[in-house]
Parts: C-alpha cells; structure tokens; sequence
C-alpha cells in the first residue's frame, strides 16, 4: 500500500543519515499536552500526501524551516489503526474504536501507524523536501491549504490545486 510520512527537515535529515524510519523516535507532539500526544513505539504515515504534508508542516509554519515527506511501500499487514488520529482528530471513543478494523478505521481517517521500521529501498521509496512555507508565493499557498484542508477519506481536491501542490511537493527517487 503506498502511504506517506512527513516530519520537520531536522527529523528528515535524520532519516536520511540512518537510512531508516525508526519506531521510537522522539515525536513532533511529544511536548504537547497529554491528551494530544502519539503512542510510542509506531510511525504515524497517512494515505494521501496532502495530509502527510499537513502534519509535516504544523511545525514548520511555526518556524519557518522546512519539511520532508517521504514516500512509503508498506504490506497492508504490517498496518494498525491509528487509535490516537481517531480519538484526537475524530473525537472517537475508545470503545468504538475498539470495535473496528483497519478498513472501517481508513473510512473514517487518513492515517495508520505500524511498528515496523522502515528502510530506505525496500518500504521508503521516494522523498520530497519542498520549498519552505514562507518561500512559497501566496496563490500556491492557497491551493496548498485547499489540499490539505480536509481528512476526510472520501474528499478530493481540484486537479488545478493538486497539480500547484505537486509544482512544490516534487518526489525524487532515493539515491
């Protein structure tokens, strides 16, 4: 299944060195409050490359650095619900999300974990590291933020919106 994973330039820089996504790593939401916070031990990844970026670039924005998002092949096995996406973002309950699996959960969400470390070659399969926020001009900008404005499975973005993200968010293949 391909998926994608953003996070700050400085975490991507890292990824890059190890050549590897790890399970463990310290988490853009670890300083926030206990309720808002990620379950150690997982990689959050996303189905659709907006909401990857979307979550890349909350940092960022506050900042003004950059972002990477990486490009994931990932066996539909190796995946979990993402029970912090659907209790933070979609304000389930527990027990409800206790109830599903992860075909119901991607209905409702755009987001999965797995607690698989993933390699450069094998699952990660291609990088973006796109312009900083502050660097993009205002129209893209827009059309950036209608594509990254809803996590709605089932929402679509305008191809004219679609294509100005890609003009900034352009995947390479690793080397």
């Amino acid at each position: 299944m391909k998926l994608y994973h953003g996070t700050t330039e400085e975490k991507g820089n890292k990824i890059i060195e190890d050549r590897c996504l790890k399970v463990n790593c310290e988490s853009n939401y670890a300083d926030l409050s206990k309720p808002f916070q990620t379950t150690k031990g997982y990689i959050y990844m996303a189905t659709d490359r907006f909401y990857a970026y979307k979550y890349a670039q909350q940092k960022p924005l506050e900042g003004g650095n950059s972002c990477y998002v990486f490009e994931i092949n990932i066996d539909y096995s190796d995946l979990e619900i993402d029970t912090d996406e659907l209790r933070i973002v979609h304000r389930l309950s527990e027990e409800k999300i206790s109830e599903m699996n992860l075909k119901e959960s991607l209905k409702i969400s755009k987001a999965v974990r797995t607690s698989k470390v993933l390699s450069f070659g094998t699952e990660i399969v291609r990088i973006a590291h796109p312009l900083k926020w502050k660097e993009i001009a205002e129209p893209l900008k827009t059309s950036v933020q209608n594509c990254m404005e809803n996590n709605d499975p089932q929402y679509h973005a305008k191809i004219s919106d679609e294509k100005n993200f890609d003009s900034i968010v352009i995947f390479n293949h690793l080397s």
